[in-house]
């Protein structure tokens, strides 16, 4: 409640991490956000301590306050190949540098959907990265709809409540989502390019 001053959050996607595979640096605006945007609020939790060689979760400092790259309205994901070649233009652009985050057990990391973040491969095979992820809307917002926006005007609103789709389209449209994927992913033992994030399989 001290960041968002709302006392109800609702879950939005989880993630168990058992060892790191590498993820691409991104914003978690352009996967998931509230609308207004800019007020998701996202936790990394340490299961274990993670070591600098485990391939930790890296996060670059104070991105959060400059350029936010948007998905293609309606796209579906289908420009991700896109995003990633803009979000490493930015990071060449603007000289960002990646900082690791090697998390004592028990420790959390909380982050902007804005931010630029990610996670590093894993260079030892003897260790893992035992970790999980959650994000959580605060209590009178609803899920982004995927457009270009302007971040100067993304500001925390707690007066603004806009509903652009239902609970029950979205609903419907984040489960075809995943039902392509998990078509491709029993049909093929593969993923398409545009529906992974991560650097590697395993």
């Amino acid at each position: 409640t001290t960041i968002t001053e709302r006392q109800q959050h609702t879950v939005w996607q989880t993630m168990f991490f058992d060892k790191s595979t590498g993820t691409v640096a991104h914003q978690d605006h352009y996967y998931l956000d509230t609308e207004p945007a800019g007020n998701l609020i996202a936790c990394w939790f340490a299961l274990e301590t993670i070591e600098i060689d485990a391939g930790p979760f890296f996060v670059v400092p104070k991105s959060h306050k400059g350029p936010v790259i948007s998905g293609q309205l309606g796209s579906k994901f289908a420009d991700h190949k896109e995003y990633v070649a803009k979000m490493q233009r930015l990071i060449d652009e603007k000289n960002y540098r990646p900082q690791p985050m090697p998390l004592e057990k028990g420790s959390i990391l909380l982050w902007h959907p804005f931010l630029v973040h990610g996670a590093f491969q894993n260079s030892n095979p003897l260790h893992s990265r035992k970790s999980f992820t959650a994000h959580y809307i605060p209590e009178g917002y609803s899920q982004f709809g995927r457009q270009t926006i302007d971040a100067r005007k993304a500001s925390f609103n707690p007066n603004i409540f806009v509903w652009k789709k239902s609970m029950l389209e979205q609903a419907k449209e984040h489960l075809r989502y995943f039902r392509n994927w998990a078509e491709a992913k029993f049909r093929n033992n593969d993923v398409p390019s545009h529906m992974e994030m991560r650097g590697t399989k395993y």
